[in-house]
Protein backbone atom coordinates (compact mmCIF):
# COMPACT_ATOMS: atom_id res chain seq x y z
CA UNK A 1 0.00 0.00 0.00
CA UNK A 2 2.79 2.39 0.96
CA UNK A 3 4.64 1.55 -2.24
CA UNK A 4 1.56 2.35 -4.32
CA UNK A 5 1.08 5.66 -2.54
CA UNK A 6 4.73 6.62 -3.09
CA UNK A 7 4.50 5.65 -6.76
CA UNK A 8 1.33 7.71 -7.19
CA UNK A 9 2.92 10.67 -5.43
CA UNK A 10 6.01 10.51 -7.63
CA UNK A 11 3.88 10.38 -10.75
CA UNK A 12 2.22 13.70 -9.94
CA UNK A 13 5.20 15.66 -8.56
CA UNK A 14 7.73 14.54 -11.18
CA UNK A 15 7.74 16.01 -14.73
CA UNK A 16 4.95 14.76 -16.96
CA UNK A 17 4.84 14.59 -20.74
CA UNK A 18 2.79 17.57 -21.91
CA UNK A 19 3.10 20.24 -24.58
CA UNK A 20 4.83 22.66 -22.24
CA UNK A 21 7.47 20.22 -20.96
CA UNK A 22 8.13 18.79 -24.44
CA UNK A 23 8.63 22.30 -25.76
CA UNK A 24 11.14 23.10 -23.00
CA UNK A 25 13.10 19.84 -23.05
CA UNK A 26 12.84 19.24 -26.78
CA UNK A 27 11.32 15.75 -26.90
CA UNK A 28 9.37 13.18 -24.93
CA UNK A 29 12.55 11.16 -24.39
CA UNK A 30 14.21 14.16 -22.75
CA UNK A 31 11.20 14.59 -20.43
CA UNK A 32 11.36 10.89 -19.47
CA UNK A 33 15.08 11.24 -18.81
CA UNK A 34 14.43 14.24 -16.57
CA UNK A 35 11.81 12.23 -14.69
CA UNK A 36 14.33 9.44 -14.08
CA UNK A 37 16.82 12.00 -12.77
CA UNK A 38 14.21 13.30 -10.33
CA UNK A 39 13.49 9.80 -9.05
CA UNK A 40 17.16 9.18 -8.39
CA UNK A 41 18.23 12.50 -6.87
CA UNK A 42 15.22 14.02 -5.07
CA UNK A 43 12.72 13.14 -2.37
CA UNK A 44 9.37 14.96 -2.34
CA UNK A 45 10.76 17.72 -4.54
CA UNK A 46 8.08 19.12 -6.84
CA UNK A 47 9.24 19.59 -10.40
CA UNK A 48 8.05 22.86 -12.01
CA UNK A 49 6.70 20.90 -15.00
CA UNK A 50 4.91 18.23 -13.01
CA UNK A 51 1.17 17.88 -13.40
CA UNK A 52 0.67 18.76 -9.74
CA UNK A 53 2.60 22.04 -10.03
CA UNK A 54 0.91 23.02 -13.28
CA UNK A 55 -2.52 22.33 -11.75
CA UNK A 56 -1.58 24.21 -8.59
CA UNK A 57 -0.43 27.21 -10.64
CA UNK A 58 -3.79 27.19 -12.39
CA UNK A 59 -5.50 27.27 -9.00
CA UNK A 60 -3.28 30.20 -7.99
CA UNK A 61 -4.19 31.98 -11.21
CA UNK A 62 -7.88 31.56 -10.42
CA UNK A 63 -7.46 32.74 -6.80
CA UNK A 64 -5.47 35.80 -7.90
CA UNK A 65 -8.09 36.82 -10.45
CA UNK A 66 -10.87 36.40 -7.88
CA UNK A 67 -8.99 38.55 -5.36
CA UNK A 68 -8.15 41.13 -7.99
CA UNK A 69 -11.87 41.57 -8.66
CA UNK A 70 -13.43 41.10 -5.23
CA UNK A 71 -10.87 42.80 -2.96
CA UNK A 72 -11.52 46.34 -4.26
CA UNK A 73 -15.28 45.75 -4.02
CA UNK A 74 -15.04 44.48 -0.43
CA UNK A 75 -12.84 47.38 0.66
CA UNK A 76 -14.84 50.07 -1.10
CA UNK A 77 -18.51 49.14 -1.01
CA UNK A 78 -19.16 46.50 1.64
CA UNK A 79 -19.94 48.18 4.99
CA UNK A 80 -19.37 45.93 8.00
CA UNK A 81 -20.90 48.19 10.64
CA UNK A 82 -23.96 47.86 12.78
CA UNK A 83 -26.72 50.02 11.20
CA UNK A 84 -28.12 50.94 14.63
CA UNK A 85 -24.90 51.88 16.45
CA UNK A 86 -22.42 52.45 13.61
CA UNK A 87 -19.89 50.26 15.44
CA UNK A 88 -17.52 48.14 13.38
CA UNK A 89 -18.39 44.45 13.55
CA UNK A 90 -15.22 43.12 11.93
CA UNK A 91 -14.64 41.88 8.43
CA UNK A 92 -18.03 40.26 8.00
CA UNK A 93 -18.97 36.61 7.59
CA UNK A 94 -18.89 36.34 3.79
CA UNK A 95 -15.66 38.21 3.35
CA UNK A 96 -14.14 36.37 6.32
CA UNK A 97 -14.75 33.03 4.61
CA UNK A 98 -13.29 34.24 1.31
CA UNK A 99 -10.32 35.85 3.02
CA UNK A 100 -9.65 32.72 5.09
CA UNK A 101 -9.73 30.50 2.02
CA UNK A 102 -7.38 32.85 0.18
CA UNK A 103 -4.98 32.98 3.11
CA UNK A 104 -5.02 29.18 3.35
CA UNK A 105 -4.17 28.80 -0.34
CA UNK A 106 -1.41 31.43 -0.12
CA UNK A 107 0.15 29.83 2.98
CA UNK A 108 0.04 26.42 1.27
CA UNK A 109 1.70 27.94 -1.78
CA UNK A 110 4.35 29.47 0.47
CA UNK A 111 5.17 26.02 1.84
CA UNK A 112 5.12 24.36 -1.59
CA UNK A 113 7.55 26.91 -3.01
CA UNK A 114 10.17 25.67 -0.54
CA UNK A 115 9.89 22.24 -2.18
CA UNK A 116 9.57 23.31 -5.83
CA UNK A 117 12.64 22.90 -8.02
CA UNK A 118 13.83 25.77 -10.19
CA UNK A 119 16.01 26.54 -13.19
CA UNK A 120 19.09 28.74 -12.76
CA UNK A 121 18.18 32.25 -13.88
CA UNK A 122 21.42 32.82 -15.83
CA UNK A 123 20.81 29.93 -18.21
CA UNK A 124 17.95 29.07 -20.49
CA UNK A 125 15.56 26.30 -19.46
CA UNK A 126 16.36 24.25 -22.52
CA UNK A 127 20.11 24.18 -21.78
CA UNK A 128 20.11 23.91 -17.97
CA UNK A 129 19.31 21.19 -15.48
CA UNK A 130 16.61 21.78 -12.94
CA UNK A 131 18.00 22.33 -9.42
CA UNK A 132 16.66 19.54 -7.18
CA UNK A 133 18.65 20.15 -3.99
CA UNK A 134 16.30 21.12 -1.13
CA UNK A 135 18.77 23.53 0.53
CA UNK A 136 19.52 25.36 -2.72
CA UNK A 137 15.79 25.57 -3.48
CA UNK A 138 15.00 27.10 -0.08
CA UNK A 139 17.90 29.57 -0.30
CA UNK A 140 16.93 30.65 -3.80
CA UNK A 141 13.30 31.16 -2.77
CA UNK A 142 14.28 33.24 0.27
CA UNK A 143 16.44 35.45 -1.97
CA UNK A 144 13.75 35.98 -4.62
CA UNK A 145 10.01 35.73 -3.93
CA UNK A 146 9.77 34.81 -0.25
CA UNK A 147 9.39 38.32 1.25
CA UNK A 148 6.63 39.29 -1.17
CA UNK A 149 4.83 35.97 -0.79
CA UNK A 150 5.11 36.13 3.01
CA UNK A 151 3.63 39.64 3.18
CA UNK A 152 0.75 38.60 0.96
CA UNK A 153 0.09 35.41 2.96
CA UNK A 154 -0.04 36.71 6.54
CA UNK A 155 -3.70 37.35 7.51
CA UNK A 156 -3.13 40.83 8.97
CA UNK A 157 -6.84 41.67 8.81
CA UNK A 158 -7.76 38.70 10.99
CA UNK A 159 -4.89 39.42 13.39
CA UNK A 160 -6.00 43.02 13.93
CA UNK A 161 -9.63 41.94 14.35
CA UNK A 162 -8.60 39.31 16.90
CA UNK A 163 -6.45 41.77 18.88
CA UNK A 164 -9.27 44.30 18.80
CA UNK A 165 -11.69 41.69 20.13
CA UNK A 166 -9.28 40.76 22.96
CA UNK A 167 -8.79 44.40 23.95
CA UNK A 168 -12.52 45.13 23.94
CA UNK A 169 -13.22 42.05 26.10
CA UNK A 170 -10.49 42.97 28.60
CA UNK A 171 -12.26 43.61 31.94
CA UNK A 172 -9.79 46.36 32.76
CA UNK A 173 -10.92 48.26 29.69
CA UNK A 174 -14.48 48.53 31.13
CA UNK A 175 -13.55 50.03 34.53
CA UNK A 176 -16.12 52.53 35.76
CA UNK A 177 -13.71 55.20 36.82
CA UNK A 178 -11.50 54.63 33.79
CA UNK A 179 -8.30 54.73 35.90
CA UNK A 180 -7.20 51.36 34.56
CA UNK A 181 -7.25 52.72 31.04
CA UNK A 182 -5.98 56.18 31.77
CA UNK A 183 -2.95 55.02 33.72
CA UNK A 184 -2.37 51.56 32.22
CA UNK A 185 -0.47 50.61 29.07
CA UNK A 186 -3.71 49.46 27.47
CA UNK A 187 -4.91 53.04 27.07
CA UNK A 188 -2.49 53.79 24.26
CA UNK A 189 -3.20 50.45 22.64
CA UNK A 190 -6.95 50.98 22.83
CA UNK A 191 -6.69 54.46 21.36
CA UNK A 192 -4.43 53.17 18.59
CA UNK A 193 -6.79 50.38 17.70
CA UNK A 194 -9.70 52.79 17.71
CA UNK A 195 -7.85 54.88 15.15
CA UNK A 196 -7.15 51.80 13.09
CA UNK A 197 -10.82 50.90 13.10
CA UNK A 198 -11.72 54.42 11.99
CA UNK A 199 -9.35 54.11 9.05
CA UNK A 200 -10.55 50.55 8.42
CA UNK A 201 -6.96 49.39 8.39
CA UNK A 202 -8.01 45.78 8.81
CA UNK A 203 -9.71 45.92 5.43
CA UNK A 204 -6.97 47.88 3.69
CA UNK A 205 -4.30 45.44 4.81
CA UNK A 206 -6.00 42.79 2.68
CA UNK A 207 -4.59 44.66 -0.30
CA UNK A 208 -1.28 43.01 0.52
CA UNK A 209 -2.72 39.89 -1.08
CA UNK A 210 -2.45 41.67 -4.41
CA UNK A 211 1.34 41.56 -4.16
CA UNK A 212 1.07 38.17 -5.80
CA UNK A 213 -0.43 39.76 -8.90
CA UNK A 214 3.14 39.95 -10.20
CA UNK A 215 2.90 36.18 -10.66
CA UNK A 216 -0.27 36.53 -12.73
CA UNK A 217 1.52 36.95 -16.06
CA UNK A 218 3.73 33.95 -15.34
CA UNK A 219 0.78 31.68 -14.60
CA UNK A 220 -1.19 32.98 -17.60
CA UNK A 221 1.68 32.47 -20.06
CA UNK A 222 2.37 28.98 -18.72
CA UNK A 223 -1.22 27.84 -19.16
CA UNK A 224 -1.32 29.46 -22.58
CA UNK A 225 1.46 27.08 -23.65
CA UNK A 226 0.01 24.06 -21.86
CA UNK A 227 -3.38 24.52 -23.53
CA UNK A 228 -1.73 25.55 -26.83
CA UNK A 229 -3.92 28.63 -27.11
CA UNK A 230 -3.51 30.91 -30.11
CA UNK A 231 -1.40 33.94 -29.32
CA UNK A 232 -3.88 36.28 -31.01
CA UNK A 233 -6.74 34.92 -28.91
CA UNK A 234 -4.73 35.42 -25.72
CA UNK A 235 -3.82 38.95 -26.75
CA UNK A 236 -7.50 39.75 -27.26
CA UNK A 237 -8.32 38.34 -23.82
CA UNK A 238 -5.44 40.24 -22.23
CA UNK A 239 -6.35 43.57 -23.83
CA UNK A 240 -10.07 43.33 -23.07
CA UNK A 241 -9.39 42.03 -19.55
CA UNK A 242 -6.93 44.85 -18.83
CA UNK A 243 -9.39 47.50 -19.95
CA UNK A 244 -12.24 46.03 -17.89
CA UNK A 245 -9.95 45.68 -14.87
CA UNK A 246 -8.88 49.32 -15.16
CA UNK A 247 -12.53 50.43 -15.37
CA UNK A 248 -13.30 48.22 -12.35
CA UNK A 249 -10.50 49.71 -10.23
CA UNK A 250 -11.28 53.24 -11.38
CA UNK A 251 -14.92 52.81 -10.40
CA UNK A 252 -13.93 51.59 -6.93
CA UNK A 253 -11.59 54.57 -6.46
CA UNK A 254 -14.35 56.96 -7.56
CA UNK A 255 -16.49 55.78 -4.64
CA UNK A 256 -13.74 55.10 -2.10
CA UNK A 257 -12.24 58.60 -1.96
CA UNK A 258 -15.50 60.41 -1.08
CA UNK A 259 -16.27 57.67 1.44
CA UNK A 260 -12.91 58.09 3.17
CA UNK A 261 -13.64 61.83 3.35
CA UNK A 262 -16.98 61.13 5.11
CA UNK A 263 -18.97 62.19 2.04
CA UNK A 264 -18.22 65.95 1.85
CA UNK A 265 -21.06 68.29 0.76
CA UNK A 266 -21.75 68.24 -2.97
CA UNK A 267 -20.11 64.84 -3.56
CA UNK A 268 -21.33 62.88 -6.54
CA UNK A 269 -22.58 59.98 -4.38
CA UNK A 270 -25.13 62.18 -2.57
CA UNK A 271 -25.99 63.97 -5.81
CA UNK A 272 -26.83 60.62 -7.39
CA UNK A 273 -28.73 59.54 -4.28
CA UNK A 274 -26.92 56.22 -3.82
CA UNK A 275 -25.28 56.80 -0.44
CA UNK A 276 -27.62 54.39 1.34
CA UNK A 277 -28.26 52.07 -1.61
CA UNK A 278 -27.08 48.47 -1.80
CA UNK A 279 -23.44 47.88 -2.64
CA UNK A 280 -24.45 46.37 -5.98
CA UNK A 281 -26.22 49.56 -7.01
CA UNK A 282 -23.35 51.69 -5.73
CA UNK A 283 -20.83 49.63 -7.67
CA UNK A 284 -22.92 49.74 -10.86
CA UNK A 285 -23.16 53.55 -10.80
CA UNK A 286 -19.46 53.87 -9.94
CA UNK A 287 -18.52 51.62 -12.84
CA UNK A 288 -20.83 53.59 -15.15
CA UNK A 289 -19.17 56.84 -14.05
CA UNK A 290 -15.66 55.42 -14.58
CA UNK A 291 -16.49 54.08 -18.05
CA UNK A 292 -18.13 57.38 -18.99
CA UNK A 293 -14.83 59.11 -18.26
CA UNK A 294 -12.82 56.46 -20.06
CA UNK A 295 -14.92 56.55 -23.23
CA UNK A 296 -15.30 60.35 -23.20
CA UNK A 297 -19.10 60.13 -22.89
CA UNK A 298 -19.45 62.74 -20.11
CA UNK A 299 -19.23 63.22 -16.34
CA UNK A 300 -21.64 60.48 -15.38
CA UNK A 301 -25.09 61.24 -14.00
CA UNK A 302 -24.13 64.71 -12.64
CA UNK A 303 -21.16 67.09 -13.07
CA UNK A 304 -18.70 67.47 -10.15
CA UNK A 305 -20.12 69.31 -7.14
CA UNK A 306 -16.96 70.13 -5.16
CA UNK A 307 -13.20 70.49 -5.61
CA UNK A 308 -12.52 66.93 -4.55
CA UNK A 309 -14.88 65.57 -7.19
CA UNK A 310 -13.44 67.98 -9.75
CA UNK A 311 -9.86 66.79 -9.29
CA UNK A 312 -10.99 63.18 -9.04
CA UNK A 313 -12.89 63.62 -12.27
CA UNK A 314 -9.91 65.16 -14.09
CA UNK A 315 -7.56 62.39 -12.98
CA UNK A 316 -10.13 59.76 -13.93
CA UNK A 317 -10.66 61.26 -17.39
CA UNK A 318 -6.91 61.59 -18.01
CA UNK A 319 -6.07 58.03 -16.96
CA UNK A 320 -9.19 56.62 -18.60
CA UNK A 321 -8.50 58.36 -21.92
CA UNK A 322 -4.93 57.08 -21.85
CA UNK A 323 -6.08 53.53 -21.20
CA UNK A 324 -8.72 53.79 -23.93
CA UNK A 325 -6.15 55.09 -26.43
CA UNK A 326 -3.84 52.20 -25.62
CA UNK A 327 -6.77 49.81 -25.99
CA UNK A 328 -7.60 51.17 -29.45
CA UNK A 329 -3.96 50.92 -30.50
CA UNK A 330 -3.66 47.33 -29.30
CA UNK A 331 -6.99 46.36 -30.87
CA UNK A 332 -5.91 47.86 -34.21
CA UNK A 333 -2.63 45.97 -34.06
CA UNK A 334 -4.41 42.70 -33.29
CA UNK A 335 -6.87 43.18 -36.16
CA UNK A 336 -4.00 43.82 -38.56
CA UNK A 337 -2.23 40.66 -37.42
CA UNK A 338 -5.36 38.52 -37.77
CA UNK A 339 -4.77 38.44 -41.55
CA UNK A 340 -1.20 39.59 -41.98
CA UNK A 341 -0.75 37.97 -45.41
CA UNK A 342 -3.93 39.66 -46.68
CA UNK A 343 -2.56 43.04 -45.65
CA UNK A 344 0.71 42.29 -47.44
CA UNK A 345 -1.25 41.34 -50.57
CA UNK A 346 -3.16 44.62 -50.44
CA UNK A 347 0.08 46.59 -50.10
CA UNK A 348 1.62 44.61 -52.97
CA UNK A 349 -1.36 45.35 -55.22
CA UNK A 350 -1.04 49.05 -54.43
CA UNK A 351 2.59 48.92 -55.52
CA UNK A 352 1.63 47.10 -58.72
CA UNK A 353 -1.11 49.65 -59.46
CA UNK A 354 1.27 52.54 -58.96
CA UNK A 355 3.80 50.86 -61.24
CA UNK A 356 1.19 50.31 -63.97
CA UNK A 357 0.04 53.91 -63.65
CA UNK A 358 3.63 55.15 -63.81
CA UNK A 359 4.36 53.10 -66.94
CA UNK A 360 0.97 53.98 -68.47
CA UNK A 361 0.20 50.37 -69.33
CA UNK A 362 -2.86 49.67 -71.52
CA UNK A 363 -6.10 48.98 -69.58
CA UNK A 364 -6.36 45.45 -71.02
CA UNK A 365 -2.86 44.61 -69.78
CA UNK A 366 -3.61 46.07 -66.37
CA UNK A 367 -6.67 43.83 -66.07
CA UNK A 368 -4.62 40.77 -66.97
CA UNK A 369 -1.98 41.65 -64.38
CA UNK A 370 -4.67 42.06 -61.75
CA UNK A 371 -6.14 38.67 -62.65
CA UNK A 372 -2.70 37.08 -62.52
CA UNK A 373 -2.04 38.26 -58.97
CA UNK A 374 -5.52 37.34 -57.81
CA UNK A 375 -5.32 33.84 -59.23
CA UNK A 376 -1.75 33.09 -58.15
CA UNK A 377 -1.85 34.42 -54.59
CA UNK A 378 -5.59 34.05 -53.82
CA UNK A 379 -5.56 37.30 -51.83
CA UNK A 380 -2.64 36.27 -49.57
CA UNK A 381 0.93 37.40 -50.11
CA UNK A 382 3.95 35.52 -48.79
CA UNK A 383 7.39 34.55 -50.02
CA UNK A 384 7.30 30.77 -50.22
CA UNK A 385 10.98 30.50 -51.12
CA UNK A 386 12.01 32.31 -47.95
CA UNK A 387 9.80 30.04 -45.85
CA UNK A 388 11.19 26.87 -47.45
CA UNK A 389 14.80 28.04 -47.20
CA UNK A 390 14.46 28.41 -43.43
CA UNK A 391 13.44 24.75 -43.07
CA UNK A 392 15.87 21.86 -42.87
CA UNK A 393 16.16 19.46 -45.79
CA UNK A 394 13.82 16.88 -44.26
CA UNK A 395 11.00 19.32 -43.56
CA UNK A 396 11.50 21.08 -46.89
CA UNK A 397 11.17 17.82 -48.83
CA UNK A 398 8.05 16.87 -46.87
CA UNK A 399 6.42 20.22 -47.61
CA UNK A 400 7.32 20.06 -51.30
CA UNK A 401 6.07 16.50 -51.64
CA UNK A 402 2.82 17.46 -49.97
CA UNK A 403 2.39 20.52 -52.20
CA UNK A 404 3.00 18.39 -55.30
CA UNK A 405 1.02 15.35 -54.12
CA UNK A 406 -1.70 15.91 -56.74
CA UNK A 407 0.87 16.32 -59.48
CA UNK A 408 2.75 13.17 -58.52
CA UNK A 409 -0.54 11.29 -58.40
CA UNK A 410 -1.66 12.17 -61.93
CA UNK A 411 1.61 12.39 -63.92
CA UNK A 412 2.64 8.97 -65.32
CA UNK A 413 6.25 10.18 -65.39
CA UNK A 414 6.32 10.04 -61.59
CA UNK A 415 4.13 7.01 -60.93
CA UNK A 416 6.66 4.38 -61.99
CA UNK A 417 9.80 6.23 -60.85
CA UNK A 418 11.89 5.59 -57.77
CA UNK A 419 10.42 7.53 -54.77
CA UNK A 420 13.85 8.99 -53.96
CA UNK A 421 14.21 10.24 -57.54
CA UNK A 422 10.70 11.68 -57.46
CA UNK A 423 11.49 13.49 -54.22
CA UNK A 424 14.69 14.91 -55.71
CA UNK A 425 12.88 16.11 -58.85
CA UNK A 426 9.99 17.60 -56.86
CA UNK A 427 12.44 19.65 -54.77
CA UNK A 428 13.65 21.32 -58.01
CA UNK A 429 10.22 22.14 -59.45
CA UNK A 430 9.16 25.77 -59.80
CA UNK A 431 5.50 26.74 -59.52
CA UNK A 432 4.15 28.89 -62.38
CA UNK A 433 0.75 30.30 -63.28
CA UNK A 434 -0.49 31.06 -66.81
CA UNK A 435 -3.63 32.87 -67.91
CA UNK A 436 -5.80 31.99 -70.92
CA UNK A 437 -3.96 32.98 -74.10
CA UNK A 438 -0.49 33.08 -72.51
CA UNK A 439 2.25 31.51 -74.62
CA UNK A 440 4.04 28.92 -72.49
CA UNK A 441 6.60 27.93 -75.13
CA UNK A 442 7.18 29.40 -78.59
CA UNK A 443 7.91 27.34 -81.70
CA UNK A 444 11.48 27.77 -82.96
CA UNK A 445 13.01 28.87 -79.65
CA UNK A 446 15.67 26.95 -77.75
CA UNK A 447 14.10 25.16 -74.82
CA UNK A 448 15.56 24.80 -71.36
CA UNK A 449 12.49 23.75 -69.34
CA UNK A 450 9.91 21.01 -69.34
CA UNK A 451 6.44 21.55 -67.84
CA UNK A 452 4.00 19.49 -65.77
CA UNK A 453 0.33 20.51 -65.79
CA UNK A 454 -1.28 20.37 -62.34
CA UNK A 455 -4.59 22.06 -63.23
CA UNK A 456 -5.97 23.59 -66.41
CA UNK A 457 -5.44 22.81 -70.08
CA UNK A 458 -3.14 23.98 -72.92
CA UNK A 459 -3.34 23.88 -76.73
CA UNK A 460 -0.47 22.63 -78.87
CA UNK A 461 -0.35 24.79 -82.02
CA UNK A 462 1.90 24.31 -85.08
CA UNK A 463 3.22 27.01 -87.41
CA UNK A 464 0.11 27.26 -89.59
CA UNK A 465 -2.07 27.95 -86.59
CA UNK A 466 -3.65 24.53 -86.36
CA UNK A 467 -4.32 23.10 -82.89
CA UNK A 468 -3.01 19.56 -83.07
CA UNK A 469 -3.55 18.54 -79.44
CA UNK A 470 -4.91 19.66 -76.11
CA UNK A 471 -3.13 18.69 -72.92
CA UNK A 472 -4.86 18.63 -69.55
CA UNK A 473 -4.11 17.76 -65.93
CA UNK A 474 -1.30 15.25 -65.49
CA UNK A 475 0.26 15.86 -68.89
CA UNK A 476 3.79 17.12 -69.45
CA UNK A 477 5.55 18.64 -72.45
CA UNK A 478 8.91 20.10 -73.51
CA UNK A 479 10.88 17.14 -72.16
CA UNK A 480 13.07 16.84 -75.29
CA UNK A 481 15.04 19.95 -74.28
CA UNK A 482 16.32 18.09 -71.24
CA UNK A 483 18.01 15.51 -73.48
CA UNK A 484 19.40 17.75 -76.22
CA UNK A 485 19.65 21.40 -77.18
CA UNK A 486 17.01 21.55 -79.87
CA UNK A 487 14.47 24.13 -80.90
CA UNK A 488 10.81 23.88 -80.02
CA UNK A 489 8.72 22.18 -82.68
CA UNK A 490 5.38 23.65 -81.65
CA UNK A 491 3.80 26.49 -79.71
CA UNK A 492 1.95 25.76 -76.48
CA UNK A 493 -0.69 28.23 -75.30
CA UNK A 494 -2.77 28.19 -72.16
CA UNK A 495 -6.44 27.57 -72.87
CA UNK A 496 -7.56 28.19 -69.26
CA UNK A 497 -5.93 29.34 -66.07
CA UNK A 498 -3.15 26.80 -65.54
CA UNK A 499 -1.11 25.80 -62.54
CA UNK A 500 2.15 24.27 -63.77
CA UNK A 501 5.48 23.13 -62.42
CA UNK A 502 8.61 23.62 -64.50
CA UNK A 503 11.86 21.65 -64.33
CA UNK A 504 15.01 23.38 -65.53
CA UNK A 505 17.55 21.55 -67.70
CA UNK A 506 20.41 22.11 -65.24
CA UNK A 507 18.35 20.86 -62.29
CA UNK A 508 17.30 17.79 -64.27
CA UNK A 509 20.92 17.01 -65.08
CA UNK A 510 21.91 17.19 -61.40
CA UNK A 511 19.07 14.88 -60.40
CA UNK A 512 19.97 12.36 -63.13
CA UNK A 513 23.63 12.40 -62.15
CA UNK A 514 22.77 11.67 -58.51
CA UNK A 515 20.80 8.52 -59.41
CA UNK A 516 22.98 7.08 -62.15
Amino acid sequence: MVVKVCACLKSIIHPSVNKFSVRIFGSEKAVIKERERCEQTSFLIIHPFSMFRITWDFLMLFVLVVNLVLLPIAITFVDYSDPSTGEQKGVGTQWSVLSSLTDSVFIADLALNFRTAYFPSKTSKSSACCVLDAKKIALNYVKTWFVMDFCSSVPFDHIITLVNWIIEDDPASHSKNGTALSHGGNAAVAQGLKGLRMLKLAKFLTLLKLLRVTRLLKYASQWEEVLNLASVAMRVVNVVGTMLLFAHLNGCIMFLIPRLSDFPPGNWIDNDGIRHSSWREQYSWSLFRAMSHMLGMGYGKHPPGNMQDLWLLMMSMLSGATCYALFIGQATNIIQQLNYSRRLFTEKMKQVEQYMYHRKLPPELQVRIHQYYEYKFKGKMFNENDVLQELNDCLRNEVLNYNCRELVGVVPFFKDADPAFVSAVVSKLQFEVYQPGDCVIQEGTLGHKMYFIQTGSVDVVISDGTCVAQLTEGAYFGEICLLAKVRRTATVKADTFCNMYSLDQADSARCSTSFL
